[in-house]
């Protein structure tokens, strides 16, 4: 996927790097310029043409300096803007299985705060491209100047170089270590605002947490971040040395042997003055940080690449299907770990539903409930089995626009997308019924507020699916925080509504008292239809 991108930007990146050395290019001759001036100090005629060189060069390094910063911005954000949205779109189109096997958490944290950790180290490499190639400007400088000068030069920052790359592959590793025990910090942390009242009624059970657990995991991580800031500043340390050596050759060794030239020392003097130390210094710790956290994106992005993409996506052009009969025969679904050993599995799947038809779906916590709905759904694909729809065998993915569905882990969006043309009249009446007129108010497309109790949002959610207008409803146990009317009104008022419309229901409930709402009641047990 990166190198797909990059090479997809490589036309703004040859442009970022010509006008870049462009600018280093005219930055050396600007000082050129300077140096054959110094060496001709207070000349008896002004020569007005060196100043009008001078002034014109510097006009053209301040131009190409901002067509380089301009370039290159555009040039990072096309990239961080690209990433996103390639593995948006993967995950737009990823099978519900691979999904979830990646985890939703870092998902989110490739898309949000690594991406923009990537941005920020993109920006640190665009420094340190600029710190290299006036570091290279330099050197051909001094070598056309004054050969000595530059030898003397180039063997110093390429010891310290060798010298300073230990140091940084050193505080790389404990930056490594620092933010693995970061981790295991922040899950510590988790365990004691998930886990608050566990741990408030329980002193014994408090005090062992805080002494063995999250007070040793912030000693381990505070040991780590120590060491790496250590050898971070070992590194600026020698860089400073680096600096202040390669002022000895050339002020105090070359001038004491041989033949000298006054004006060649000091223009490699100048030189030395011009390099970019202080960068070196302010970004290498950065791009340190941001490296590892780059590997982090890369590994998690070949995780994503991975994820399994729907050959039959959401088709726009199916809007309906007046169906008189979905059949499902002998459905069955495993999963697996990583390794590919069975985990749980629910199999002898048969299932026949029709129009207008109320089906309770009941079981035990772990019979796979919400399993058996995905897979009626078409969000996973059976291991085996057919699904047909009046006789004519299918992919369900394919007839997902039949359904709506509330599973017991929805999402509530403020917005109702995918309708348009939605009456407000209706939808101010439905907030009536549901209780929520108080709370919520309906415009331009958009709910005033989600922040509601579990139950409200529940109603919110069964609210917008009506809207839907779909042919088959979901429900996973939608009535459990409900209040007792509200129960009441989803299966003597709702259901049998939905019924007479012709819309089918299919719905996880343990509410027995109202198991004669529905025609059919199936008990899932072990994954078996018992």
């Amino acid at each position: 996927m990166i190198k797909e991108i990059i090479k997809n930007e490589s036309s703004h990146f040859k442009k970022y790097l010509i006008t870049e050395i462009s600018y280093i290019v005219v930055d050396v001759f600007t000082l050129m310029i300077v140096n054959a001036l110094l060496g001709q100090l207070f000349p008896e005629d002004s020569n007005f043409r060196n100043l009008l060189l001078f002034m014109t060069a510097l006009l053209l390094n301040m131009v190409l300096y901002l067509q380089a910063q301009k370039t290159s911005i555009r040039l990072i954000q096309d990239f961080i803007v690209n990433i996103r949205w390639k593995i948006i779109e993967k995950v737009k189109s990823a099978e519900l299985l691979s999904f979830e096997n990646l985890g939703r958490s870092q998902i989110y944290n490739v898309i949000t705060l690594d991406i923009q950790t990537l941005s920020n180290t993109a920006y640190i490499v665009r420094w340190v491209c600029d710190g290299a190639l006036l570091c290279i400007g330099l050197l051909t400088y001094q070598f056309i100047v004054y050969k000595p000068s530059f030898f003397f030069t180039f063997g110093i920052l390429l010891f310290g170089t060798f010298i300073y790359t230990g140091k940084i592959i050193l505080a790389k590793k404990w930056v490594h270590l620092s933010r693995d025990k970061e981790k295991e910090l922040f899950d510590g942390i988790s365990d004691l605002i998930y886990g608050f009242k566990e741990l408030r009624i329980n002193d014994k059970k408090n005090d062992d947490f805080f002494h063995k657990s999250l007070k040793i995991k912030s000693e381990d991580n505070k040991k780590f971040r120590i060491k790496a800031e250590n050898s971070l500043a070992d590194s600026n340390i020698i860089t400073t040395i680096m600096e202040t050596m390669a002022f000895i050759p050339i002020i105090f060794i070359l001038p004491s042997h041989g033949n000298y030239n006054i004006h060649a020392l000091a223009v490699s003097i100048t030189c030395l003055l011009f390099f970019p130390f202080n960068t070196i210094k302010e970004t290498i710790p950065y791009f340190v940080k941001g490296w590892i956290s780059v590997e982090r994106i890369v590994n998690i992005i070949e995780e994503i690449e991975k994820i399994k993409i729907e050959k039959t996506y959401f088709k726009s052009d199916k809007k309906s299907c007046d169906f008189k009969k979905i059949k499902y025969d002998n459905l069955s679904f495993t999963y697996s770990d990583k390794e590919g050993n069975p985990l749980f599995s629910i199999g002898n799947i048969n299932l026949s539903i029709q129009p207008g038809e109320i089906i309770f779906i009941t079981g035990g916590n772990g019979s796979g409930k919400s399993t058996l709905l995905k897979l009626l759904t078409g969000l996973y694909s059976p291991l085996s089995g057919i699904i047909k729809i009046d006789d004519l065998e299918v992919s369900m993915s394919d007839y997902r626009f039949l359904f709506s569905a509330i599973f017991s882990d929805f999402h509530l969006f403020d917005q109702l997308y995918g309708l348009q043309n939605i009456a407000e009249k209706r939808v101010k009446e439905l907030l009536t019924i549901m209780e929520l007129d108080e709370k919520v108010t309906f415009k331009e497309n958009s709910f005033s507020t989600l922040d509601l109790s579990t139950g409200q949002r529940k109603r919110l959610a069964l609210l917008s699916s009506i809207l839907e207008n779909k042919q088959i409803y979901v429900f996973d146990e939608w009535a459990s925080d409900q209040a007792p009317h509200f129960r009441n009104y989803f299966y003597n008022n709702l259901l049998p509504t939905l019924k007479k419309e012709n819309k089918t229901i299919i719905a996880v409930t343990h509410d027995d008292r109202f198991f004669h709402v529905a025609d059919k009641v199936l008990k899932l047990d072990y994954g078996q239809i018992i």
